[in-house]
Parts: C-alpha cells; sequence; structure tokens
C-alpha cells in the first residue's frame, strides 16, 4: 500500500488525497491520511504543500475573516525518491518530485488539483480501452531546456515574445496504431470571456501552425477538449465561438470538444460533445486531415 502510493507520487508528482482515492490505493480518505502521515513524518519519504481558502462574511455591518485548509498537495522528498530507485528498482528518469519545493501553494490550487485527478481519469480510460503509448505533459511541470526561469512542459513558443501554456497535452496510440492528439483547457467557474478568446487562440494555433504536434512528438491531429464546471459555461462558449469565422473549417464538429469536470472524473470518455452538441467518445472519433 505504502510502496503503490510512492509510486503513484513518482509518476504523478502531486496527490492530495481525493486523488488517492480515484486512484483506487486506499479506500477511505482517514486511512489514506494516515499513510500519508506515517511516509511524511516517519520515513520523511514525502512532503506537502499547504493551501488555505479566505473566507469573508459580513454580520451587523461587521467583515469576519476566516480561513480553511484546503486538501494538502503530497509530493516525494529526496529520500523517498532514493528509496523508489534502490528498493522499488524505477528508473530516476522516471520519477517526478519538485526540486525546489514551497510550503504553500497559491495562485493556482484549485486549476492544480483538478488538472491531477483529469490526468488520472485520462490513465485508467486509456487502459481499460487498452491503448499504448499514452503521453501527458502539463502545464506545472518543470520543462527547463536549460533555461533558469520556470518553462511549463506544454508551453508552445508563439514568436520570441508570446508563447501559449495549454493546461494539458494528452496522446495515445489505438490497437490499429493510429495516434490522436488532445490539448485540454481546464476552466473553473463561469469565465464564459475569458475561455473563449483563450480558446480562440489555441484553435489558431491548431489551425495554422504544427507547435502542438512538435511539442508533443506526434503526427497526429490535435483535438482541443475544454473542461468547465458547469453546462451554462459550455453553452455560453459555444454561442461564442460558433458565429466566429475561425472556427467555419472542415472537421471543425471533429476538432474541439466540451465536457463537464464531473463528467471527465467519473469516466474520461463519458459525456463529450462537439461544437454541435453532439455527444462523441474516443472509439468514434475518425482521422481526419487538414
Amino acid at each position: 500500500m505504502r510502496e503503490a502510493l510512492l509510486k503513484a507520487l513518482a509518476y504523478y508528482k502531486y496527490l492530495g488525497i481525493p486523488h488517492v482515492l480515484q486512484l483506487g490505493i486506499s479506500v477511505s480518505a482517514s486511512k489514506s491520511r494516515d499513510y500519508l502521515k506515517e511516509l511524511r513524518e516517519d520515513r520523511k519519504f514525502t512532503d506537502r504543500k499547504i493551501n488555505y481558502t479566505l473566507n469573508k462574511t459580513t454580520e451587523d455591518q461587521k467583515t469576519k475573516v476566516s480561513t480553511k485548509r484546503n486538501y494538502d498537495l503530497h509530493y516525494l522528498t529526496k529520500k523517498g525518491v532514493n528509496f523508489l530507485i534502490h528498493h522499488a528498482q524505477l528508473n530516476p528518469n522516471d520519477i517526478r518530485y519538485p526540486k525546489r519545493p514551497k510550503q504553500y501553494i497559491t495562485n493556482d490550487y484549485h486549476h492544480r488539483m483538478a488538472s491531477i485527478a483529469i490526468h488520472i481519469s485520462f490513465e485508467q480510460r486509456i487502459q481499460q480501452q487498452n491503448y499504448t503509448n499514452r503521453k501527458a505533459l502539463l502545464y506545472y511541470r518543470h520543462n527547463r531546456n536549460g533555461r533558469a526561469k520556470f518553462n511549463g512542459a506544454t508551453r508552445l513558443q508563439i514568436s520570441e515574445q508570446n508563447y501559449y501554456t495549454p493546461d494539458i497535452l494528452l496522446n495515445y496510440q489505438r490497437a490499429d496504431q493510429s495516434e490522436e492528439v488532445f490539448c485540454l483547457e481546464i476552466y473553473k467557474g463561469d469565465r464564459v470571456n475569458y475561455a473563449s478568446e483563450q480558446l480562440k487562440q489555441l484553435f489558431r494555433i491548431l489551425d495554422t501552425t504544427k507547435k502542438i504536434e512538435a511539442k508533443i512528438n506526434s503526427n497526429a491531429i490535435p483535438r482541443i477538449l475544454c473542461v468547465c464546471e458547469n453546462q451554462s459555461t459550455i453553452k455560453g462558449i459555444k454561442e461564442r465561438l460558433k458565429p466566429d469565422p475561425n472556427f467555419r473549417v472542415k472537421h471543425n464538429d471533429q476538432l474541439i470538444f466540451f465536457n463537464t469536470e464531473k463528467n471527465v472524473l467519473q469516466n474520461f470518455d463519458q459525456g463529450r460533445e462537439n461544437i454541435n452538441g453532439i455527444s462523441i467518445q474516443l472509439s468514434q472519433l475518425k482521422n481526419i486531415e487538414l
């Protein structure tokens, strides 16, 4: 159980208790908490990032501020990495862990929690379908390439000064050797205008460049998957995208898809619909050429 948890941390880099339950490593939050506490405090194999939500309430014209501690994000320490190398025979190049960890995570906590959960859902679905050669790049993973500053693994360099960083890039191979590439964007809250403008930019990149294919080393035409918290946000985004002439291209019904976060976490292949509102599963996708 503990070694399985360490291996999962090595693969996903960060995990919260909801992710441990999603992976089926533990059957309850309390047991997960106990395992993580032992690995952190007794063995020093792991550590954690902490996040708080600030709540403001007004009563009798007085503002009260309170904090709520969210799920911690756990990760391997150097000691945990060495244990996996020497006792579980893992290749050091296959182990992910933060080299300069900070105690607190603030700006992207909820977004990162969702990204990890969606990545897990993708991996589970790929295993169920017996697809192979899967690859996942996530925005919060560091791809240094000789740079001192943080360079997200999904970053697409558009020009010398401009870049675009998708949340997740996914790639896998079917039994017939055909490949699929997905470019995921995850939107928390009701951010219709922001999401619409961002998706327009991403679609232009997909339509006019090979940046996504080069980043994930595949010749397959990428497909965009927009994941939102609720259907009303999806509806609002579609209403803004459909009249845009940039989306009136051949195979647009096979290029951009929408789904709720709840659906994706239950089953990566469940509830996905294209820009025309038609539900399409992974197995129904057709090979396309632009």
